[in-house]
């Protein structure tokens, strides 16, 4: 026999472990209808690309007829160091830069033709889509959950102590209708369908806006 507190503890770890799995399940739908844009390194790219031109400018590595004068070199070396010393106020560690940038998300786009009249005919017309727009969404959560067991109950040292019961032949109810000591249940979890969150419906609702705007009439 088990303590009858223990017992109650290990079936709402085990709802919640569930509900858990459920949650982590649900959130696929990011790796199914979003990918991470690559905004950051493009970023970084063209500053390093930036940088490497202004250094052939001042080290004189552009062609004879693009060199700058003296005088104008000098103002832009001023100016790179002036912008030097203003980012430097306000540098960050390397280690905060993912934080400052995180990663951005963007939907996953597929190409769909649609006819189109014109004045020379019908042809067919490009359109970008989502494809979260095109698949229903479709979540899982656990809406209730009844627990209905036989247990065999006993006291001992003050502490309620329960046990499943050994009898096979007869069911919950036939058991229930017998007096005795024990009490009943019956295991049931209900899942029903859950169709994501207001936020994700608002996000959806917007590619869907600008999808019927660029769908041909």
């Amino acid at each position: 026999m088990i303590k009858f507190d223990a017992f109650i503890n290990a079936i709402h770890a085990a709802i919640l472990s569930a509900n858990d799995a459920l949650v982590s399940k649900n959130l696929d739908v990011l790796d199914k209808f979003f990918e991470v844009t690559e905004d950051n390194d493009e970023f970084k790219s063209t500053i390093d690309e930036a940088l490497t031109a202004i250094n052939n400018v001042l080290q004189a590595r552009t062609p004879g007829t693009e060199r700058l004068t003296r005088q104008k070199v000098t103002s832009m070396l001023e100016s790179v160091q002036e912008l030097k010393e203003a980012l430097s106020k306000k540098s960050v560690p390397e280690a905060d830069i993912d934080q400052i940038l995180p990663d951005k998300l963007k939907p996953k786009m597929t190409t769909i033709q649609f006819p189109q009249k014109t004045d020379s005919g019908v042809v067919m017309c490009d359109v970008r889509v989502p494809l979260i727009t095109l698949v229903p969404l479709s979540m899982t959560q656990i809406s209730e959950v009844q627990f209905r067991t036989e247990l065999e109950i006993q006291i001992e040292n003050d502490e309620l102590l329960v046990s499943f019961t050994s009898s096979q032949s007869e069911t919950p109810d036939e058991i229930k209708n017998k007096s005795g000591g024990s009490s009943h249940a019956t295991l049931q979890i209900t899942l029903t369908p859950h169709h994501g969150t207001e936020g994700l419906r608002k996000i959806v609702e917007g590619y869907e806006k600008i999808l019927r705007g660029q769908i041909p009439s």
